[in-house]
């Protein structure tokens, strides 16, 4: 993926210290498209937090770095997960994650095992009120506040940079 698409890229989930997390919301479709997204944050209970930890647990990522590639597939993303827990930090990473490993032979049951399980585990962070218990709620989904950015600049003239035609 070209640079300055990686820069703008966001995590599909991220759970802070305080059992606050962060998803991205609806966004509109318009070009360009909004300098800030739409980011919105739910706070968890204590109990809340154990649960999304033992998801991650269940699907391998407290177990140490990993990474888990897919040799049949070429010019896919990796998926990074990233868990500081426990005084631990474990980074895995998978390939093509969202991808069919088809009728690679180099894969073993065990590592077909581990992507099904990290597939499942984004699939359900990526929609934590369809399954958390509400009582684990403790501050239902509002406007993230964005207290800091980071602003990437390229030249005009740059090959990459969007082509914005006069008088529009």
């Amino acid at each position: 993926v070209m640079p300055q698409t990686l820069i703008t890229r966001l995590p599909l989930f991220i759970l802070f210290g305080n059992g606050c997390y962060v998803v991205q919301g609806p966004q509109i479709e318009i070009y360009p498209a909004p300098a800030l997204p739409n980011l919105q944050e739910t706070c968890l209970s204590e109990a809340g937090v154990q649960e999304i930890l033992a998801r991650a647990k269940a699907a391998g990522l407290l177990d140490g770095d990993a990474q888990y590639d897919n040799n049949m597939i070429a010019d896919a993303t990796t998926t990074v997960f990233t868990v500081n827990a426990g005084g631990q930090t474990s980074v895995v990473r998978a390939y093509a994650l969202e991808m069919e490993l088809g009728d690679d032979p180099t894969k073993t049951e065990e590592e077909r095992a581990a992507r099904e399980k990290l597939l499942t585990f984004m699939q359900d962070m990526a929609g934590v009120e369809s399954w958390i218990e509400p009582e684990m709620i403790v501050e239902e989904a509002h406007e993230y506040e964005i207290e800091r950015m980071q602003i990437a600049v390229l030249p005009a003239d740059s090959p990459s940079a969007p082509m914005i035609e006069e008088g529009i």
